[in-house]
C-alpha cells in the first residue's frame, strides 16, 4: 500500500496496482510523505484511507440451530405466563387488600427490561427471546401481530429486526394502551351511574362512593404512569423516523407532536401539585386523590418526591435514547445513561429511605 520512498524510511515494497488505480489520492499521500515532505515522521495514509468503507457487521442468526429453536417457542409461550403471572397477582393482591404496590414495582421493572436488547448490544442470540416475553408490560402479547400486518416488515432499525419488534407490533400495542384508556373510562362511568341510583347511606352505596373516589384521580394517574413510556417512546420514534408520505402518517405526525408535548407537561404538572400539596399529604384524607403518585413514600421529607420524579424522568429520556439511530455519533449514551441512572438511584435509596 505504501508508495516509492527510500527504504530509510521504513518502506515496504510499494502496492504499484493501488498507485495505478487510485493516482491522484496515492500521491496526495506521497506528497505528505518522507522524503517529499521533510517535516514527516511517518508515510501517510490519510488520503487512501478514504477509500475503504467501514461497514457494520451484523448479528447472524440460526434460526435451525436446536437451542435457537427451543428458546423462540419457549419465548411464544412466555408470553401468556406473564400474562397470567400479572393477572394472578392482581387477583391476589386485591384478595388480601394490601395494596398494589408489588404488581406495579413488576410491571414498571419489566418495562426497563424488555427493551434492553435494543440499546445496540451485541447480545447472545438466545438472549433476545429470553427478554422478549418481558415485553407483555407494554402490551405487546404475542409474537406475532394480529392487526397491521402488512406492517409486519417494516423496521425502525436493525435492533428491532433482530428483537422481531416490527411497526406492526408497535402499533398494535399501541392501539391496545388507547382501548384499555377507553375500557377504564367506561368502568368509571358505570361506577358513576351505579352510585346516583344506589341509596348513599348503605353499605352497598359507600362501597361504591369508595371505589369512586378512586377515579379521582388516582386510577387514571397509575394508567397514564403505566402507559407513560410507551406513549412517549412511540412519539420519538415516528418523529424521528417522519416519514408523511400518506394522510394516515401525517396524522401519526401530528398525534406524535401532541404526546410528545404532554410527556413533558403532565409530569411537571402533578408533580407541582404534589410538592404544592405536600405538607397537607401527610394527612391520609388530603392525600387520597394523589395516592398513587406517592404510594408508600415516607411524607416526613420533601426530598422524597424526588422517587415520583425520577420515574417520569428516566422513561422519557430511555424513550428517547431507543429512538436514537444505531449509526448515530452519540449512540454511546445508551450505555452511560443505563449505567448512571441506575448507579444514581440505587445511591439515592440508601441514602435518603425513602420508603
Amino acid at each position: 500500500m505504501y508508495l516509492n520512498c527510500s527504504e530509510s524510511y521504513g518502506c515496504v515494497k510499494p502496492n504499484a496496482t493501488l498507485s495505478r488505480v487510485y493516482p491522484i489520492e496515492s500521491n496526495e499521500d506521497k506528497a505528505l510523505s518522507p522524503p517529499d515532505n521533510a517535516d514527516a515522521q511517518f508515510i501517510s495514509t490519510k488520503n487512501r484511507e478514504k477509500l475503504y468503507k467501514r461497514k457494520r457487521i451484523d448479528i447472524q442468526f440460526d434460526f435451525e440451530n436446536t437451542e435457537m429453536m427451543y428458546m423462540r417457542l419457549f419465548a411464544e409461550k412466555t408470553y401468556w405466563y406473564l400474562c397470567g403471572i400479572v393477572v394472578f397477582q392482581y387477583l391476589m393482591l386485591a384478595f388480601r387488600n394490601i395494596g398494589f404496590l408489588p404488581l406495579w414495582t413488576l410491571i414498571e421493572y419489566m418495562q426497563l427490561c424488555a427493551f434492553i436488547p435494543l440499546y445496540n448490544f451485541r447480545m447472545i442470540p438466545y438472549l433476545y427471546d429470553a427478554f422478549k416475553p418481558f415485553l407483555v408490560s407494554h402490551l405487546v402479547l404475542t409474537d406475532e401481530a394480529r392487526l397491521l400486518t402488512e406492517f409486519e416488515n417494516d423496521f425502525f432499525n436493525i435492533n428491532y429486526d433482530y428483537f422481531g419488534l416490527n411497526i406492526a407490533k408497535l402499533a398494535q400495542a399501541l392501539a391496545l394502551v388507547t382501548i384499555l384508556g377507553g375500557i377504564i373510562i367506561f368502568i368509571n362511568i358505570v361506577v358513576f351511574a351505579a352510585w346516583m341510583v344506589t341509596p348513599r347511606d348503605s353499605k352497598t352505596g359507600k362501597a361504591i362512593a369508595e371505589t369512586l373516589k378512586q377515579f379521582r384521580f388516582n386510577v387514571y394517574i397509575r394508567f397514564y404512569m403505566l402507559s407513560y413510556f410507551d406513549l412517549t417512546f412511540f412519539a420519538v420514534m415516528k418523529y424521528i423516523e417522519g416519514d408523511t408520505s400518506t394522510e394516515l402518517r401525517k396524522a401519526a405526525e401530528v398525534v406524535s407532536y401532541i404526546i410528545m408535548t404532554l410527556s413533558a407537561v403532565v409530569p411537571l404538572f402533578i408533580m407541582t401539585v404534589v410538592c404544592r400539596r405536600f405538607e397537607v399529604m401527610k394527612i391520609k384524607q388530603a392525600k387520597e386523590s394523589f395516592n398513587t403518585v406517592v404510594l408508600k413514600i415516607d411524607k416526613q421529607s420533601r426530598w422524597r418526591l424526588v422517587v415520583p420524579g425520577y420515574f417520569f424522568f428516566r422513561r422519557l429520556l430511555t424513550a428517547c435514547l431507543l429512538s436514537m439511530p444505531i449509526d448515530n455519533t452519540f449512540i454511546f449514551l445508551q450505555y452511560v445513561f443505563i449505567l448512571m441512572s441506575s448507579h444514581a438511584y440505587v445511591l439515592y435509596l440508601v441514602a435518603v429511605k425513602p420508603y
